[in-house]
């Protein structure tokens, strides 16, 4: 083998090449990502063909890339092997980069140094970025709720799981007077009777392909916003989560299918990653210049730049506390100066969740709908935002000498609203709720608390779902492993603001459950639908404890009894 010699590469025609028809490893969740990245980087390494039938032996996630790029030529090495050395060959070219291993604490450094730098087509995920950089808010402190201690919430959440059994299909759950049926939201949906529900809250899908995962390719359409409007109860509202570029189909579907569009409410978490590029190093790069290096960041210290013009790049060397060093650059083109500065995204920082309401019955005003059906108003009371709690981000001092916002005016002679009567600030209950609601992501240790009777494995959607990630490395294990967990304390919240006492919830996209058991804690009945039987298995295990009641498969939803 060792006077052999082949070609380093060559372009070649695509449609020459014969892919391996026994390649036992599905690339379909990996092909997007690959086609930006060789958008953007253009191809690292080039595909390895058998020399004899031209047959692919490794590469093939790069070629159904290329094709989706409409490319009609693609760099290939030929190699001179046998049918039986070119199988081995590709068996071996995908499993031995499940091998190595990330040392933590560099990669951690790496990334902190490349803050301005557009991350989107380097292999890792928003949340994977977050977790590596910022330790998933393993840090920040339990927040004071107004309403309900937290200590309520971590007591549902931090009891010892008990393994009662793997949810299926179809299967409908019980949990005392909540239930967790696991299938198509629509189709269940559809067997619920008309006007039932009080209130609608839930996590759809983001449509924006999250991490790649076929799940997020769309958000919920007409055929889901159609059957939300026939089952809630007239002035019944929906709350609904969306991405802040894709929400608008979602709220567009629910208008034509006759909901009220009443507020948009944004949850902030300020904790996101910035995915943008950096336009004056990508010129510098484009034009084939090496920038300057005019100084050192070492990693975890002080000594950040001082002249807005430098920015950090790739990696030197580690010192003698084994912190990383980096260089700090300069542009080196009068372009790539004309451009410092300049990126290509904002920090993401707040999602959006549309509030709708189904318009109250004909012929009623809303005060003698809330009478008939206990629907059509918000809870402001129970959702006050306490003086100094976290939800709330706005200013906190009472003013003097001048209207505050809680002030009283009356008109004056001319009818212009000049006057007015101070009076203490605030309510004793707290602030009025705004369309605004501030809690952190939650953390590891919230989403993995209490999960330790439960298996572990890779959060669905890791860059291709599997033991190892697209680039080779091993993918996380979770207990909880749904990659978009929302807070407990902000689904309470929303519970809260929506739902009359005795009232009966649904999440029509449950995951795994943080709506049901926020929902349980704070004395509602609770409907919840998820596809996935994994998903389902975890909430249910949140919800039992939530509730003290052991979970009962049953034939059906006995409607008698929940809407009692």
């Amino acid at each position: 083998m060792g006077n052999k010699k082949e070609s380093i590469g060559e372009y070649v025609d695509i449609d020459t090449l014969k892919e391996w028809e026994h390649n036992p490893r599905n690339n379909e969740l990996a092909i997007a990502k690959v086609a930006r990245s060789i958008e953007r980087f253009g191809f690292a390494s080039p595909v390895i063909a058998r020399e004899e039938d031209n047959m692919v032996i490794a590469g093939h996630t790069r070629i159904a890339a290329a094709r989706s790029l409409g490319l009609k030529t693609i760099p290939v090495r030929f190699m001179r092997l046998n049918k039986t050395e070119a199988e081995l060959l590709a068996l071996a070219d995908n499993k031995l980069g499940e091998i190595a291993e990330w040392d933590e604490d560099m990669l951690k450094s790496l990334l902190e140094a490349l803050p301005e730098h557009d991350l989107s087509d380097i292999g890792w995920n928003n949340e994977e970025l977050d977790e590596i950089i910022n330790g998933a808010n393993f840090d920040i402190p339990p927040e004071e709720d107004n309403t309900v201690n937290d200590s309520d919430y971590e007591d549902a959440d931090n009891l010892d799981l008990e393994r009662v059994k793997i949810a299926k299909d179809k299967g409908v759950y019980k949990v005392g007077d909540q239930f967790v049926i696991c299938g198509d939201c629509v189709e269940i949906m559809k067997t619920f009777p008309e006007n039932f529900l009080s209130a609608i809250v839930t996590d759809p899908p983001y449509g924006i392909d999250f991490m790649s995962s076929a799940w997020d390719s769309s958000v919920p359409g007409s055929d889901w916003a159609k059957e939300c409007f026939r089952v809630l109860k007239p002035g019944g509202h929906l709350v609904a989560f969306g991405a802040t570029r894709a929400i608008h189909r979602m709220v567009v579907a629910l208008e034509d299918e006759g909901f009220e569009i009443r507020d948009q409410i944004n949850w902030l978490y300020f904790s996101g990653f910035p995915k943008s590029m950096d336009i004056s190093k990508q010129i510098d790069k484009m034009k084939g210049v090496e920038r300057e290096v005019v100084g050192e960041k070492i990693t975890g210290s002080d000594n950040k730049p001082q002249n807005g013009t430098m920015r950090l790049t790739k990696k030197v060397h580690k010192n003698a506390e084994g912190k990383t060093v980096f260089n700090i650059t300069k542009p080196a083109t009068e372009e790539a100066q004309y451009w410092e500065g300049w990126g290509t995204a904002l920090k993401p920082a707040q999602e959006p969740a549309i509030l709708c309401r189904k318009p109250i019955e004909k012929g009623l005003n809303v005060s003698e709908n809330v009478l008939k059906w206990g629907t059509g108003a918000i809870n402001i009371d129970a959702c006050r935002f306490g003086i100094g709690d976290p939800c709330w981000v706005g200013p906190t001092e009472i003013t003097s000498g001048g209207p505050s916002i809680d002030d009283i005016f009356f008109p004056n002679q001319k009818g212009k609203k000049t006057n007015y009567v101070s009076r203490k600030a605030g309510h004793d209950l707290g602030r009025w709720p705004a369309n605004i609601y501030q809690c952190a992501k939650p953390s590891r240790s919230e989403r993995e608390t209490g999960l330790e009777d439960l298996p572990q494995k890779v959060s669905d959607g890791y860059m291709g779902a599997g033991e190892t990630r697209l680039d080779g490395n091993p993918n996380p294990k979770r207990a909880n492993f749904h990659p978009t967990v929302k807070p407990t304390k902000l689904m309470a919240w929303l519970c809260r603001l929506l739902t009359p006492k005795g009232g009966i919830v649904l999440d029509t996209f449950l995951g795994s459950g943080t709506t049901g058991v926020s929902a349980s804690m704070e004395g509602f009945k609770f409907i919840g639908t998820e596809m996935n039987p994994e998903y389902c298995d975890i909430a249910l295990q949140r919800i039992k404890h939530a509730t003290g009641h052991d979970i009962m498969e049953v034939d059906a939803i006995t409607f008698e009894v929940i809407d009692d």
